[in-house]
């Protein structure tokens, strides 16, 4: 995470990152309430790939779960179009970041292969309050399950609890909790059956970010991690 100020309308400041063929990776800017950005993506061969605007309030804006279609250095460029003040930038390896405002968010664009013919799916959330969020997956009858989420450095001190749903939407598992007492896990699980399952998170401190984790035929819970090596320069305007 790396958080910086827009001192004026018109100022650019861009982010580089290195990424292997193929490998997942979303975008997130959060800016502060009167502050909205635009953030533009460019490959390692200088084309451009897709943008995305933050919304009027304190919002997250995001390019979502996308794949490098190439190895080498990508670069992002967040420029101020309204209003001054601060806003994080990150980037996230084979993780997606979630919508926020919307109903149960689907993780399927950040499944990744993880061994045995197994994926792993990720999402860094944020809980205003003390509500919940609920993510969708895809199983097979027979397929293993796992699940696992944990309060994000950023935000230690969030209590969180895990629960498992079956397509019809009963609760089949709920988590245990990990060794710091913070974080909950779901050991494996076989699906009953074919369809939909969800997995919702609940916390009760405000403002809390965190990182879910599914294994879908493996156990690989590897938590989401934040691009090394961010490199950020910036461009004043005239």
């Amino acid at each position: 995470l790396v958080q910086r100020q827009m001192g004026t309308v018109g100022d650019d400041h861009d982010f580089t990152f290195d990424l292997s063929a193929g490998q997942v990776f979303s975008l997130g800017v959060l800016s502060q309430a009167g502050l909205r950005v635009k953030i533009d993506l460019f490959a390692p061969d200088g084309s451009f790939i897709a943008t995305v605007t933050t919304g009027d309030g304190a919002t997250l804006a995001a390019l979502e779960a996308m794949r490098a279609s190439a190895a080498g250095t990508y670069r992002a460029k967040v420029t101020g179009i309204v209003g001054t003040g601060a806003y994080t930038f990150s980037v996230l390896l084979n993780a997606m970041f979630e919508a926020e405002g919307g109903g149960p968010q689907s993780l399927e664009s950040s499944a990744n292969a993880s061994g045995a013919g197994g994926e792993r799916l990720a999402v860094v959330g944020r809980l205003l309050g003390s509500g919940s969020d609920t993510y969708t997956f895809t199983a097979t009858a027979g397929r293993s399950i796992a699940a696992a989420v944990a309060p994000l450095a950023v935000s230690p001190g969030q209590n969180l609890s895990l629960e498992q749903l079956d397509p019809a939407g009963t609760v089949i598992a709920t988590g245990t909790a990990d060794a710091a007492g913070t974080g909950r896990s779901i050991a494996l699980l076989v699906a009953p059956v074919t369809g939909t399952y969800s997995v919702r998170v609940t916390g009760t401190a405000a403002d809390r970010w965190y990182t879910l984790s599914v294994s879908r035929g493996s156990l690989d819970l590897t938590p989401p991690a934040l691009a090394a090596g961010l490199r950020s320069e910036e461009h004043t305007s005239e």
